[in-house]
């Protein structure tokens, strides 16, 4: 029986549509099955925005009325948009069941996106929440000017930002989290600041604090976090996600998955070497950048030979927060354990440029770790228009070049960018007070040319 397709991307999400665009580019037959298996949408979260106001915030809840607009621009770049709750099928060879139709393609990839984790909590049934996906709308119907007692279980990366928002709205916010403190994912150095910024903001943190109950009396929830006992007007969860991968029938053909999603290799086959994974199918946390690049190398190897691995190094993350904050590669701790003294870490803080003074965007720091021979092991940015410099560092690692590339680069002044290069440039600093043999070689060259003049 002949393959109806090339590839089947099973899941419309970002990452999904960016592989079937793709796919069509390389001249494949392609096919979308949308894979909305809930009873009703959910809203798209908006916490990336750097600043939104309530205009921002009706305009990115229109974005899920666009649905079908997307849909009908895939149709017209021939991808074949099947709308439904599919399965996979292993009879009478693999295949994947939607629409009361069987279809079969050389290859799978799973792109499906990924669900709020509801934690269990006693209580929480019967009261009325929010996630981080539904609060957006809510907000949207608010008005601005009326503040709201909030409540935010959880330390979801967005849910801190969100937190942030809703204090410099206005709002009085307490965020509660079970770890010792938030961003545990970041540099320590950076979550310490982090979490100060949100303290200067309002926001009321209590680490180290599980809730045990939630309950709701009229209009209010109550909350027990810890000894203490909190009422709010709005109860928010970001507890993390969950990839949506139930229903899919992937014990039927041979795919291995956990809770936090899909058992893949560096090559992105699951553990049935036809059917692939991407983006929040093998990580319920993931950025979208590193969704759509997992997914061109995904379908290279589903649609030509499985050679391509997936390369994280280089790949950039960031957190929704202002000041901005991203980083790439390792972290200090990390890079520490691997390569010990050979580690050198070079720092420089926004308040000493020009142009983070004329704007009163002082806050914050570059944070670049390198071994002593100049290859970048990683950089965290905290700082205004940090998701933008953070590219150039990143494309630096992808290309092996050396630190004292960034530290020649010569950008434009005053421009935040001014602090890619004093950071690197701290590089040759602290080499040469390191190796006392280089100080006493210059030194005496220019005691030298001054002894001819």
């Amino acid at each position: 029986m002949a393959f109806e397709y090339d590839l089947v991307v099973i899941g419309a999400s970002r990452a999904g549509i960016e592989a079937a665009i793709a796919a069509t580019h390389l001249k494949a037959r392609v096919a979308l099955v949308e894979q909305d298996c809930s009873a009703s949408k959910q809203s798209r979260s908006v916490g990336w925005l750097e600043s939104p106001s309530w205009a921002q915030i009706e305009q990115a809840m229109q974005l899920e009325s666009d649905q079908g607009k997307t849909f009908a621009d895939l149709a017209a770049l021939g991808v074949e948009v099947l709308e439904g709750c599919g399965q996979f099928s292993k009879q009478p060879d693999l295949g994947f069941e939607v629409t009361e139709r069987w279809i079969r393609a050389r290859g799978y990839l799973i792109a499906t996106d990924a669900s709020p984790a509801i934690p269990d909590i006693e209580g929480l049934p019967t009261t009325d929440y929010f996630t981080l996906e539904t609060i957006w709308q809510h907000l949207a119907s608010l008005h601005p000017d009326t503040p709201q007692d909030v409540i935010i279980i959880g330390g979801d990366p967005q849910g801190i930002r969100l937190a942030q928002l809703l204090a410099q709205w206005g709002c009085y916010v307490t965020l509660v989290v079970s770890s010792a403190s938030v961003l545990l994912q970041e540099d320590p150095e950076i979550a310490r600041l982090v979490q100060a910024q949100l303290e200067a903001d309002g926001v009321r943190i209590l680490s180290r604090t599980k809730v045990t109950q939630v309950k709701q009396i009229q209009q209010k929830k109550w909350v027990q976090a810890g000894h203490q006992a909190l009422e709010a007007d709005l109860l928010i969860l970001a507890t993390g996600r969950q990839p949506n991968l139930a229903g899919l029938n992937l014990a039927a053909v041979r795919v291995k998955a956990d809770q936090s999603g899909l058992t893949c290799n560096s090559k992105l086959q699951t553990t049935n070497p036809r059917i692939y994974g991407c983006g929040a199918a093998i990580a319920a946390y993931s950025l979208t950048n590193l969704a759509i690049y997992e997914a061109k190398v995904a379908i290279k190897n589903a649609l030509f030979f499985p050679i391509f691995k997936a390369n994280y190094r280089g790949i950039p993350w960031t957190t929704a927060f202002k000041p901005g904050l991203a980083r790439v590669g390792l972290t200090e701790s990390q890079a520490k354990r691997r390569y010990g003294k050979d580690l050198m870490v070079l720092r420089e803080y926004f308040k000493t440029l020009p142009q983070a003074q004329l704007q009163e965007e002082t806050t914050g720091f570059c944070k670049i770790l390198v071994r002593r021979n100049g290859e970048i092991l990683g950089a965290h940015i905290l700082g205004a228009e940090a998701r933008e410099m953070i590219s150039a560092i990143a494309l630096a690692m992808r290309q092996n070049l050396k630190i004292s590339a960034l530290a020649e680069l010569p950008v434009l002044s005053p421009a935040f960018s001014e602090i890619l290069s004093k950071t690197a440039a701290d590089w040759d600093r602290q080499r040469s007070q390191q190796t006392p043999f280089l100080q006493n070689l210059r030194e005496g060259y220019f005691n030298w040319q001054r002894s001819r003049s």
